[in-house]
């Protein structure tokens, strides 16, 4: 029995020498990984301001600093070692852009600007409204163009749109521009652009074609 007690009383006092020592343990390095790799560097630049924090404090920070991140989907960390820490971070996925003058505004699925980057292999929107801030909302009517960028770019390569007043424009080829609107049944659009491009490619007539004008009922083509 008094080794039964012994025993227990051993256990409890490690456990409370490691939650005492987390008061005196002081974080010296963060490694933040995400599913794409290395975190954002917005991320990063965040997480660079708790290297020297004491390792008790660690879990109410990071939850400060990651949860006011537009960028951070959930994250978890654990100890690599006594002072060093590893966070992985789930990373929301943009969709498609839209262009400014140097940059590329990224668009989730929910419509928020997530990141700006100098690149993307994403589809993009050439729009004027450009968001200005993270966390910023577009328009509804973005997300409609966005996905049907995203499919036109699936399909046949095409990777960059020109927003306009209540519809916007697609360069398919050097001479065909393909004018689609800015709402409506987005699988009933691409079904008629389908048919149409199939008929031209038929009767040999595409390469004379300059329009495609899908904002009506009854398209226009000429």
């Amino acid at each position: 029995m008094k080794k039964i007690l012994g025993f227990l009383a051993f256990i409890i006092a490690l456990v409370l020498l490691a939650f005492a020592s987390t008061f005196f343990i002081k974080v010296k390095e963060i490694e933040c990984k995400s599913q794409f790799g290395p975190c954002s560097s917005f991320i990063e630049n965040e997480l660079a301001g708790l290297g020297g924090i004491r390792l008790n404090s660690l879990p109410f920070r990071l939850k400060q600093v990651l949860t006011s991140q537009v960028l951070v989907e959930n994250y978890s960390w654990h100890l690599i070692s006594i002072d060093k820490v590893l966070i992985t971070v789930i990373e929301k996925k943009p969709i498609f852009a839209i262009k400014t003058l140097e940059t590329f505004a990224l668009i989730d699925k929910d419509l928020i600007f997530i990141s700006f980057t100098k690149e993307t292999n994403l589809p993009y929107i050439i729009y004027l409204e450009v968001p200005t801030s993270l966390g910023q909302k577009v328009p509804n009517r973005i997300l409609f163009m966005g996905r049907i960028l995203g499919d036109l770019f699936s399909q046949y390569q095409l990777k960059e749109a020109q927003a306009q007043d209540h519809s916007f424009a697609v360069n398919f080829s050097e001479k065909l521009i393909i004018l689609f609107p800015d709402q409506g049944d987005k699988e009933k659009i691409l079904g008629t652009l389908k048919l149409i491009l199939s008929r031209l490619k038929d009767t040999s007539d595409l390469a004379r074609i300059r329009l495609i004008d899908l904002r009506f009922k009854n398209p226009i083509v000429k």
